[in-house]
């Protein structure tokens, strides 16, 4: 077979390139806000506890990436648990480039839009 046949596989045209990356000369803005333990609830899975009424809302300026294209994000933070482990959740998150959204979705499973 010729080379040309296999590029419409996936493993041949990935969305985005292999890892690793490396983040440089990024800019985060991270606000922390009260909210409602109740609301805040309802944007996490059913299986996590909302463990603090404190969330962070975040704005992140990737400027210099190896391996993706530059891009900017948004998100919220919620403070959480799992059984007995304690931890966060990124509730939701928007991104402006496809490599960084389908990369944060299906290596990280990061819940991108």
């Amino acid at each position: 077979m010729k080379k040309y046949e296999y590029s419409i596989l996936p493993e041949y045209a990935p969305l985005y390139p292999k890892l690793p990356y490396r983040y440089e000369e990024y800019e985060k803005v991270s606000v922390y806000c009260r909210g409602d333990k109740e609301k805040m609830q309802k944007l996490l899975p059913k299986e996590f506890t909302v463990t603090d009424d404190v969330f962070e809302v975040f704005l992140l300026r990737n400027n210099k990436i190896e391996g993706l294209d530059n891009y900017n994000e948004g998100g919220l933070i919620i403070p959480c648990s799992y059984k007995d482990i304690n931890g966060a959740c990124m509730s939701f998150e928007y991104v402006d480039t496809d490599d960084a959204l389908c990369a944060g979705r299906e290596i990280w499973g990061y819940p991108k839009k």
